[in-house]
């Protein structure tokens, strides 16, 4: 693979391997919204920095989608180029729902517990967050999977790691709350990885039309 070609590779991969050490790191809240405070207050230390490694998480794989959507434009894919930085668009508001998420503890931090519970309620459905939430889910599902077809239509990548792309999205949304986000980060971590290794599948050379006097 070219050194153009494993630069957003590396990045996606590292992206993806943050975003599962954050979280495995992540204490579980599928609790109440009182209960999930008590859970952030005991472990205040580790909720933090599982926050902290996703955030970053999310920055990695925002600027590995946008590296490799520059360099398909590059190489004359614009139009597909398009499905990769909505992709990076995702991941980017991804940044802003994890920081909102990590104001629950401050949140918990308070003694006010039922109150603090009910405020986190309303952040969570309001206009803010779900004006964040909805674009980041659609942005992120539209490219993502657009990313692993384009992956494989270019011969970035063979099928199995552009449908790994797509199946690790589709895990997130089925995987229990006990587990959430450890499938869909290892499986792309496994993808990323094995595509920081490969080289770009060969294409068939075009035919060139012979002189007439060729020969002569």
């Amino acid at each position: 693979m070219s050194s153009s070609t494993s630069r957003p590779a590396i990045c996606l991969t590292a992206g993806a391997a943050l975003g599962l050490a954050g979280v495995v790191l992540m204490p579980r809240l599928v609790g109440s919204q009182v209960e999930n405070l008590e859970v952030i207050e005991a472990h205040s230390g580790r909720f933090l920095a599982a926050s902290a490694l996703t955030f970053v998480s999310a920055i990695l794989l925002a600027v590995g989608f946008a590296l490799l959507g520059g360099e398909l434009a590059r190489g004359g894919h614009r139009r597909a180029s398009v499905l990769l930085f909505l992709g990076s668009v995702g991941w980017l508001l991804h940044t802003a729902v994890i920081a909102v998420n990590a104001v629950m503890s401050e949140l918990a931090s308070s003694t006010a517990r039922a109150e603090m519970a009910e405020l986190a309620d309303q952040i969570f459905a309001g206009p803010v967050f779900l004006g964040l939430l909805i674009p980041m889910m659609l942005a992120t599902v539209i490219g993502m999977i657009g990313t692993g077809i384009v992956l494989w239509r270019t011969g970035r990548a063979p099928a199995w790691i552009g449908a790994a792309i797509a199946i690790a999205l589709f895990l997130d949304f089925v995987t229990p709350e006990q587990l959430s986000g450890i499938p869909m980060f290892a499986l792309l971590a496994v993808a990323f990885g094995a595509l920081t290794a490969r080289k770009p599948l060969g294409r068939p050379a075009q035919s060139h039309a012979i002189p007439a006097n060729a020969g002569r």
